[in-house]
């Protein structure tokens, strides 16, 4: 008889080349921290190293120009934010989202009410306590 273990592992057969690209996605997330451009200039024949430090620098300069366009067009679209002072402050004083605060806060409170109320209220209707129970969940 096979340990239980063996017969889940040969039950789970793990696609490898999946692995290998995920751990190769997580290698290149640590590409600065790892300071794969020095690696890349200590090996100038690998082509390994050539393709990391390209896609490094590559996704760098795209990455800050796209923050870069996002934050010019919400510069533009909302001007009078940024014209009472902007911020944090001018963010939660917008009617908007002390609107949205409201509703969330009110729909918390009435499903809070109703998990802590309703098995007494369901009591006072004279339902057993298993009843109420299977109600509640």
């Amino acid at each position: 008889m096979k340990d239980p273990v063996e017969q889940v592992a040969e039950q789970q057969q793990r696609n490898v080349a999946v692995d290998a690209y995920r751990g190769f996605v997580m290698l290149l997330m640590m590409a600065e921290v790892l300071h794969f451009s020095k690696a890349a200039a200590a090996y100038p024949n690998s082509m390994f190293w050539k393709d990391v430090y390209k896609r490094q620098t590559e996704e760098r300069a795209w990455l800050a120009a796209t923050l870069e366009a996002e934050r010019a067009d919400s510069r533009s679209r909302s001007g009078k934010v940024e014209a009472r002072g902007g911020g944090v402050w001018a963010a939660l004083c917008d009617p908007r989202v002390l609107g949205l605060s409201l509703v969330y806060g009110g729909t918390s409170a009435g499903l809070y009410v109703l998990g802590l109320w309703s098995p007494l209220i369901l009591k006072q209707f004279g339902y057993s306590a298993l009843t109420i129970g299977w109600r509640c969940v």
